[in-house]
C-alpha cells in the first residue's frame, strides 16, 4: 500500500539511472522514497544497498530470480521465477496507468537531464592536490567517446567513476570483471577478448595505474585483438582504493604509493597514439584522433587526484566505522 499521501498508481516506476553502490547522490532522494521495491535477477548485498542506505528501512523489498535463494539478503521477500513470464503475469493484473502517478509526485525523474553525465557532485576540473578531478575527466569522456562502445573495467578505487558518468547502448556493454573477481590486473585481458567477441565496437578499457601495471602482460594482446579502442588509465600515483582503506586508519602508506608511470610512453612504444593527459584541454587530442575514424589505439594516461574519495569508498569506510 502506498505511504500516506503518495499517489495510489506510484508503483509505475521511473528510471533512476544505475543503482547500488554508484547511484548519483543527486538521486538518493528518489530512491529514499520508495516504498515497495522489486529486484529483479540481482542480489542485495552490502555494496548494492549502499551498507543498507538505499532504501527506506520500511519498504516492502521483493527479490525476483530464477535462482535458489541464498539467503544472504535479509529482510527481502523473494519469489523464485523466470523473469520474464513473471513481469509479464504482473502487468496483466496491475489496473492501467492513470493520474495522478508516480511521476506527476517526484517531476524530477523525468527531467531531461536525468542521464546526464554532468557531475554535479563535484563538477571542478582539479582537486585539492592540483592533479584532475576523475569526475570530471569520465563525464568529459562519456561526451567524446563514440557512443557504440564496450566499455571493460579493471579493479580498483577508481571503480566508481565509469559506472557513474559513462552510459553504454546495451547492460553486455559495461563489464565490470575487476568487480566481479575482486581482483586487479586483469582489465588488459578481459578487454582482449571483449574486442574479439564485438569488433564492431570501440573497446574502451578503464584501468587505475595499479591494475594496469600488473596486467601490462596483455597490453600488447589488447593492442592486436583490438581493431578500434581506447585506454583510460586514471593515474593517481597509488594503490587508491588501499590508500583510502588503510592509510586512513593511520597504517604506513609507503606500500601503497606508485612513482608515477608514463602509460601514454608504453602505448606509444607499442605502437599506439598517446597523450599524458594534465588538464580537461589535453582531452581534445583523443577527440580529434577519434574524429579520423582510423583504426587504431588511444592510451589516455590522465594524472587524476589522490584527495578525490568515491561515494562508495566513503560509505565503506563510514559503515566499517
Amino acid at each position: 500500500m502506498p505511504k500516506p499521501g503518495w499517489p495510489a498508481f506510484r508503483w509505475y516506476s521511473s528510471d533512476l539511472g544505475i543503482a547500488g553502490g554508484f547511484t548519483r547522490s543527486h538521486r538518493l532522494d528518489v530512491a529514499r522514497q520508495a516504498d515497495l521495491v522489486l529486484v529483479a535477477g540481482a542480489s542485495l548485498n552490502a555494496f548494492q544497498t549502499r551498507y543498507g542506505t538505499l532504501f527506506p528501512a520500511d519498504a516492502r523489498i521483493i527479490r525476483l530470480d530464477n535462482e535458489p535463494d541464498g539467503g544472504q539478503n535479509a529482510g527481502s521477500e523473494y519469489v523464485r521465477a523466470d523473469i520474464l513470464p513473471f513481469i509479464e503475469g504482473l502487468l496483466e493484473r496491475l489496473p492501467a496507468a492513470g493520474s495522478p502517478t508516480w511521476r506527476d509526485a517526484v517531476p524530477e525523474v523525468s527531467g531531461t537531464d536525468f542521464r546526464s553525465s554532468s557531475p554535479v557532485e563535484d563538477p571542478v576540473e582539479f582537486g585539492p592536490d592540483g592533479r584532475l578531478n576523475p569526475r570530471a575527466v569520465v563525464a568529459a569522456l562519456d561526451r567524446i567517446l563514440p557512443a557504440e562502445r564496450s566499455v571493460v573495467m579493471d579493479g580498483g578505487h577508481f571503480i566508481g567513476w565509469a559506472p557513474m558518468y559513462l552510459s553504454v547502448p546495451d547492460p553486455h556493454a559495461m563489464v565490470l570483471v575487476g568487480t566481479a573477481f575482486q581482483s586487479i590486473g586483469l582489465g588488459f585481458g578481459s578487454a582482449a577478448g571483449v574486442s574479439a567477441a564485438r569488433p564492431e565496437r570501440t573497446t574502451v578499457l578503464v584501468s587505475g595505474d595499479g591494475g594496469g601495471l600488473m596486467g601490462l602482460s596483455d597490453f600488447e594482446t589488447f593492442l592486436r585483438a583490438t581493431r578500434r579502442g581506447v585506454v583510460v588509465v586514471l593515474n593517481d600515483s597509488a594503490y587508491g582504493a588501499e590508500l583510502h582503506q588503510y592509510a586512513a586508519k593511520g597504517l604506513h602508506d609507503q606500500a601503497m604509493l606508485i612513482d608515477e608511470v608514463d602509460f601514454a610512453a608504453v602505448g606509444r612504444a607499442l605502437g599506439a597514439d598517446r597523450i599524458k593527459a594534465r588538464t580537461l584541454a589535453d582531452l581534445g587530442l583523443l577527440e580529434d584522433w577519434l574524429a579520423t575514424h582510423d583504426d587504431g589505439v588511444f592510451v589516455l594516461d590522465v594524472a587524476i587526484s589522490q584527495k578525490v574519495i568515491a561515494e562508495f569508498m566513503a560509505e565503506s569506510l563510514a559503515a566499517k566505522g
